[in-house]
């Protein structure tokens, strides 16, 4: 995904609030889920470390956008537009064999993706981006 960034901000951007962003509640949720396992202390170790490079990014992203354009900030933002329906695609597939529970736990996915997607709103307003115009996707 951020193969297609054209300059450093956006590949930070995508990293820090799409991609790292949203895994760490999947690990978070995983890790619930499986508790007294070596799955969930393997999740609470990769919540961990995404944590320390989320935060790290997300200063840097900072810093690198003190100076940007407006034009490379609205890139960023299209960025969002371009990258939110793969995340959302993403966050609400279940592999064929649990198609059936899928089904019973759509509303409870969609619910969780909001929260999360919201989040990602609020990261990118605390970076100083406008994403009033940003499309969510659910």
């Amino acid at each position: 995904m951020t193969l297609e960034a054209d300059t450093l901000e956006e590949k930070v951007f995508q990293m820090q609030v799409f991609y790292e962003r949203l895994i760490i509640s999947r690990f978070r949720l995983i890790a619930r889920s499986s508790r007294g396992t070596l799955l969930e202390d393997l999740c609470n170790r990769l919540t961990t470390d995404d944590g320390i490079h989320h935060g790290a990014g997300m200063a840097y992203e900072k810093v690198l956008l003190q100076n940007a354009s407006k034009q490379t900030k609205q890139k960023l933002v299209d960025a969002a537009n371009r990258l939110l329906p793969t995340f959302v695609e993403h966050a609400l597939w279940r592999p064929k064999e649990r198609a059936f529970i899928g089904r019973a736990m759509h509303a409870r996915d969609i619910e969780r993706l909001k929260e999360d997607l919201e989040i990602g709103v609020r990261l990118a307003e605390s970076l100083g981006l406008d994403v009033s115009d940003v499309q969510l996707p659910v």
